[in-house]
């Protein structure tokens, strides 16, 4: 008859197989994960970035089937349109920014002062980020242009 202490022990000797091996699965399936993360950088980081007057042009002449010469009398309409759309982006972000300033305002009032300049800190925060992801793609933009023309010549 097998006693109380075997009994204790096959048990943790069951816990502790199902652990470690529970452990290597995981450990195994993480890295895999990550991997699979890794490849799918690697392959969006190699496809060249495309402007979007790029992918627009490259969207109608396929759907369309548009000529060449269709092509050379539309892109700078597109030009056009895309950089009227960045203007109205901007007046409406700034809109927005103004609304979210005075709703902040109201709302401070109903909050403790370390509250209050949470919320602040949070949306000053938020500005900065895009302001600075704006500047890193205008940046990365004439960039792309540069190394464009340069190719051209």
């Amino acid at each position: 008859m097998i006693g109380k202490s075997s009994i204790a022990i096959l048990v943790a000797l069951v816990f502790i197989t199902g652990g470690v091996s529970g452990f290597f699965v995981g450990a195994r399936i993480l890295h895999e994960k990550h991997q699979r993360t890794a490849e799918e950088r690697e392959s969006v980081e190699s496809k060249p970035e495309t402007s979007k007057e790029d992918a627009i042009m490259s969207w109608m002449v396929e759907f369309l089937g548009l000529s060449e010469s269709q092509e050379y009398e539309i892109r700078p309409l597109v030009r056009m349109a895309l950089k009227e759309h960045d203007e109205l982006e901007l007046e409406q972000e700034a809109r927005v920014d103004a609304l979210i300033d005075r709703s902040d305002i109201r709302i401070s009032k109903h909050l403790s002062a370390e509250q209050a300049e949470s919320l602040l800190r949070h949306n000053r925060e938020r500005r900065e980020k895009r302001d600075k992801y704006r500047a890193y793609k205008k940046k990365s933009q004439v960039q792309e242009k540069s190394m464009a023309s340069d190719e051209t010549l």
